[in-house]
């Protein structure tokens, strides 16, 4: 009986915090979570300042796998020339936290890229249309911020 009870418990715990890769490859957004700054998985770097609007700032985010390999993320004012030129600016903006809990099963995080490893992250978040990359807001606990990135590149340092 203990060990049915461990197996179910196991099998629950599991689905919960699994993550489906066809799921998620099915999506044309995605969600990426940023925790842990600066830390063996995650560095983020601020790039630039944008003497306007300091929620402007241009960032590179870069998530590093044992092997060497890294992906990394890029945030700017405009993604490209063309929006830059049309004045549609990437999109940034801040959210109830709930939305963390209600969309969990939705959102790409540092021990799902792990698990899965760094090509097929890679092809996971280059299927998508739109990368968005979310980080706690400083100004407000309740709430984080939305930022969408660009793909920038993978390699091996």
């Amino acid at each position: 009986m203990k060990k049915q009870c461990l197996l179910l418990f196991l099998f629950i715990v599991y689905g919960c915090f699994s993550q489906n890769l066809d799921k998620l490859k099915n999506n044309e957004v995605l969600f990426v979570i940023s925790e842990n700054h600066n830390g063996d998985f995650f560095k983020k770097t601020k790039v630039s300042k944008n003497e306007k609007d300091t929620k402007r700032d241009s960032f590179w985010y870069d998530y590093y796998f044992k092997d060497g390999s890294i992906i990394k993320f890029s945030y700017r004012e405009y993604t490209d020339f063309d929006k830059k030129e049309k004045n549609k600016p990437a999109l940034f903006f801040s959210i109830n936290k709930s939305f963390l809990r209600k969309n969990k099963d939705i959102i790409i995080t540092k021990q799902f890229m792990h698990k899965i490893g760094c090509s097929k992250s890679m092809d996971l978040l280059k299927n998508a249309k739109t990368i968005l990359l979310i980080e706690e807001n400083p100004n407000n606990k309740k709430e984080v911020m939305l930022k969408e990135v660009i793909l920038f590149e993978i390699g091996i340092e």
